[in-house]
């Protein structure tokens, strides 16, 4: 919900994003979130770069297809990767 939020504030309101695709952004959020905390808890933050860098450019690459939600999709990892920071963060103290 929150991804599509994002695309009717930041883009055209009177178009609507809809489709699976901007949850599956948000659950690539929580993952890019866990991978980083993890990465800092291990030591292996480099590991963890990588593959948030490779899974972020083939992200940006089918967000840039004409007819796809860029902002919806940026909407939706981005709500993700900040409720998973919220969640694994708080989660320690």
């Amino acid at each position: 919900m929150l991804s599509n939020a994002y695309h009717v504030h930041l883009g055209n309101n009177m178009i609507v994003g809809i489709g699976a695709s901007t949850s599956i952004c948000s659950v690539m959020g929580l993952y890019f979130a866990f991978l980083w905390v993890s990465g800092k808890k291990t030591g292996n933050i480099q590991a963890a770069k990588k593959q948030i860098g490779g899974m972020a450019l083939y992200l940006l690459l089918i967000s840039l297809i004409p007819g796809v939600s860029f902002l919806g999709h940026f909407g939706g990892l981005f709500s993700g990767a900040f409720l998973g920071l919220t969640w694994l963060c708080w989660d320690d103290k």
